[in-house]
């Protein structure tokens, strides 16, 4: 039996995504409270790693339960074990050839600037901030660059230290939106499955 699990987190106070010695991560506090429901160790697999200090909304991990529990166990339960910083939202029973990661159909990313003269205090875990002025029209004309293959994007994100690897998969892009005190930018994966892996449910960050 698989199960695929919908969950968000605020990740300022955690390592990352993936499992390493100490803890500290998502998935170490995740595995921990599914394990502790279970009775047994439980492993999961994401749709899309975070880096340290990235926020999840929609992310959707698969595990293979090794006992039977109802569905509001893997939501309710896992809930009442986890750190106030991440939940559980939903929980569906899944064939045994999904995987989180490779059926996904896409994946969405958004980076928040808070662009106003004073810092933040609300948004300041959750946004970038800069207090001069923008030049919202070479950033659209920069922006209009990044519509379409992801590669050059990647390598670009990485040069100026955006981001830690260069995605292996092909990514479509959004233009800046108009100028506001809060700029954002959307970027959605569109994603391919791992050869001999279907399309079934998509996931996403």
């Amino acid at each position: 039996m698989r199960l695929a699990l919908g969950i968000e987190y605020d990740g300022s106070r955690f390592l990352g995504w993936q499992t390493q010695p100490g803890a500290g991560t998502v998935q170490d506090a995740l595995q921990a409270a599914l394990s502790a429901i279970a009775g047994r160790e439980v492993k999961v697999t994401c749709a899309g790693r975070t880096d340290r200090g990235v926020h999840a909304i929609g992310q959707v991990v698969h595990f293979d339960p090794p006992v039977a529990r109802p569905e509001s166990a893997w939501v309710r339960g896992v809930n009442a074990v986890l750190p106030d910083s991440v939940a559980a939202l939903w929980v569906r029973a899944v064939n045994d050839g999904f995987h989180a990661r490779f059926s996904a159909l896409s994946r969405s990313y958004r980076y928040v600037l808070l662009n106003r003269a004073v810092r933040p205090a609300l948004a300041a875990r959750h946004a970038g901030w800069f207090h001069r002025e923008l030049d919202v029209d070479a950033m659209r004309r920069a922006a209009e660059l990044l519509v379409g293959d992801a590669v050059p994007l990647a390598v670009a994100l990485v040069a100026l230290g955006l981001v830690g690897a260069v995605p292996l998969r092909g990514e479509r892009h959004e233009r800046v939106p108009g100028h506001r005190a809060e700029d954002r930018l959307d970027l959605r994966e569109r994603a391919w499955p791992a050869p001999q892996q279907g399309r079934e449910r998509g996931g996403g960050v």
